[in-house]
């Protein structure tokens, strides 16, 4: 009986077994949209069917079904917890706004060395020299990246831009063969650009007049045809000449062409003088490498040697490739009073800066990145000072910025700047004990494999770019260092110019 006054209220008593389908929706329309977000949650209801009168309490306005509570009253009571849902389930939108609470980055201090952007790389190659002045780049005439020139050619057309601050260096190379009487190629001597080739009976040269080492791109625009041949450098100076003799093709039998330097042993008598051979390859940057309309790929060479990837900026100072270093100085006293000042920039977490040790006693003299601190370390004989310093927080040294570095030590005592802003002091324990000695080399970036650093640890080196070096002792006073005219090469630095 009590069912008629149920049913009499919302007239629904009879569908009262449909209400599992459409009660949440019928109910749902006087409480409307929440119900519909709350239909999963009302599936779970539809698991306690046996309870159909949930659906009437699901109308909250009819108080009515609370008579139904002494054959449900469990269920029917668990029903409005469920139906709570109901209103929870606008608060269950809410995720909306949880949902960002959870995707902002954390902010801090950073955590580990920044990653080199590979955003600052160029589509071209960079050649780096080496100490055997044998880096190049190969491409094979019958390679998968076959260049378009014919054995016998007496038409040429060439293209290329090229971006470099050195001096003398092989830009491009073909020739015949082993005999080398037929080339074609192009070098940079004196920072001229000089354009050649020779067909048998003597060679065209065409040198530019002004210089191009500047360390900007400059594009080349060369043509052969027959005895004549043309150079074209920026639209805006042109040279052009004919070849002597008869001749008109040129035989160009080796298969490969050579861009950048020249493999150990190859040695193009009629295309350099004595000089010029002995120091063949050209640190430079190249793109857009045009034969006879045939694009060359510069930056997927066949063989290559000494190469690294071309940044799009070229600063002064040395770039060091973490595969070599400078013998600044062969023997070399820190004394008494020392100081070195420079700016760095790298990527790098640990890497050595300076390295002086001596022989045959303690006495050192260290510069080192460790992950990611500034450490500074000297050793007047019994015992090591070590100055730390992580910039302004950790990690910004190894930021790829520049930062500067001054380092006074003066007896028993150490400064060390970083950045022109905070400074750290270091003090002996033997203050009577004032002087690093010893007679030995001083090294800049890195040191030969043979060695190890004062801790026993191999020293790695460094990768990066070094500018403003000035070291400071009371023999040679306060001296600006410059790595094209002081110190040895050893591996694989480019002292002329850094692009890391």
């Amino acid at each position: 009986t009590t069912a008629a006054p149920t049913t009499a209220a919302p007239t629904t008593a009879a569908p009262t077994t449909a209400a599992p389908t459409t009660a949440a929706p019928t109910t749902a329309a006087p409480t409307t949209a929440a119900p519909t977000t709350t239909a999963p949650t009302t599936a779970a209801l539809t698991t306690a069917t046996p309870t159909t009168a949930v659906p009437t309490t699901a109308a909250p306005t009819a108080a009515v079904p609370t008579t139904a509570a002494p054959t449900t009253a469990a269920p029917t009571t668990a029903a409005p917890t469920t139906a709570a849902p109901t209103t929870a389930a606008p608060t269950t939108a809410a995720p909306t706004t949880t949902a960002p609470t959870t995707s902002p980055v954390p902010t801090g201090p950073p955590t580990s060395c920044a990653v080199a952007n590979p955003a600052g790389l160029d589509p071209s190659m960079s050649i780096v020299r080496t100490n055997s002045s044998t880096a190049y780049m190969e491409y094979l005439r019958t390679g998968s990246r076959v260049y378009n020139i014919p054995l016998y050619s007496s038409l040429l057309m060439m293209s290329l831009e090229i971006r470099t601050v050195s001096a003398e260096g092989i830009i491009f190379y073909i020739s015949d063969g082993i005999e080398q009487t037929d080339f074609i190629g192009m070098q940079m001597s004196q920072g001229r650009l000089m354009f050649a080739f020779d067909a048998g009976h003597g060679a065209l040269t065409l040198t530019s007049t002004k210089k191009y080492n500047d360390g900007k791109w400059h594009r080349i625009n060369l043509l052969r045809n027959a005895r004549f041949g043309q150079m074209e450098i920026d639209s805006s100076e042109v040279l052009s000449g004919s070849s002597p003799g008869s001749f008109v093709g040129l035989s160009l039998r080796r298969e490969s062409l050579y861009i950048g330097g020249l493999p150990a042993g190859m040695e193009p008598v009629r295309f350099l003088t004595d000089t010029e051979r002995s120091r063949p390859s050209l640190q430079a940057c190249f793109r857009n490498f045009v034969i006879n309309n045939f694009q060359l790929n510069v930056a997927q060479p066949d063989a290559s040697a000494g190469t690294s990837r071309c940044y799009s900026r070229l600063e002064p100072g040395a770039g060091f490739t973490g595969a070599g270093h400078v013998l600044l100085y062969q023997s070399y006293t820190p004394g008494v009073n020392f100081g070195i000042e420079l700016e760095f920039r790298s990527f790098q977490q640990t890497a050595m800066l300076v390295y002086y040790r001596q022989k045959l006693a303690p006495d050192h003299i260290e510069l080192e990145l460790r992950n990611g601190v500034l450490e500074f370390t000297f050793n007047n004989g019994p015992d090591s000072v070590i100055l730390e310093h992580s910039g302004s927080t950790n990690f910004s040294l190894c930021d790829g910025q520049w930062h500067h570095v001054y380092i006074s030590k003066t007896g028993g005592q150490a400064n060390m700047t970083v950045d022109r802003q905070t400074s750290v002091i270091g003090l002996s324990r033997y203050p009577t004990l004032r002087a690093v000695n010893g007679n030995d080399p001083l090294y800049i970036g890195g040191v030969p494999s043979t060695l190890e650093k004062a801790d026993g640890l191999p020293a790695m080196d460094f990768v990066g770019c070094l500018r403003g070096v000035t070291l400071e002792n009371s023999e040679i006073g306060r001296r600006p260092i410059d790595f094209q005219t002081t110190g040895q090469v050893v591996g694989n630095v480019q002292t002329n110019g850094c692009n890391f």
